[in-house]
């Protein structure tokens, strides 16, 4: 809606860690931390067990 967008990156089975990249208008947006851990990791989280944390890379 802002003009940003994620990418998938990668995922480690292992740790449960999904590496995302943000994108246009997110990757440089001031409160790109907060809408990666408050919003993007509580959805996917929440939808998919097997994610436990999501990062940027």
């Amino acid at each position: 809606m802002d003009g940003g967008d994620v990418e998938f990156v990668d995922f480690n089975e292992k740790t449960g860690v999904l590496i995302v990249s943000l994108v246009g208008m997110c990757a440089t947006c001031p409160m790109s931390e907060i809408t990666l851990k408050q919003g993007i990791e509580q959805t996917i989280t929440a939808a998919i067990p097997e994610v436990k944390e999501v990062m940027n890379a």
